[in-house]
């Protein structure tokens, strides 16, 4: 039996994105592991360096964001994806 937490229903993302290699940007992956509530994720590992990703990926949009950080900016109503394109990245 399935368990959600605070009753809410598995984020099945709208849109996927296919990326290369993070890593080397080698277009060559193979399977490794298919998780998530409905196995809807898969983890494969890149021919030529080895490194585990995940590919698809849900793609990086508006509906991405409300649905992953809803809880973190619960308070900013007004809040878009633009917003987040003038935030420093850390320097550590």
């Amino acid at each position: 039996m399935k368990t959600q937490i605070n009753n809410k229903p598995p984020y099945i993302p709208k849109k996927w994105e296919t990326v290369p290699c993070p890593f080397c940007n080698a277009d060559s992956p193979s399977l490794y592991e298919r998780f998530g509530s409905e196995l809807q994720y898969s983890y494969v590992k890149c021919g030529n360096c080895g490194l585990i990703y995940t590919n698809p990926r849900p793609a990086y949009d508006q509906d991405f964001i409300d649905a992953a950080y809803a809880s973190y900016y619960q308070y900013a109503d007004n809040l878009t994806i633009d917003d987040l394109n003038h935030v420093n990245e850390s320097s550590l």
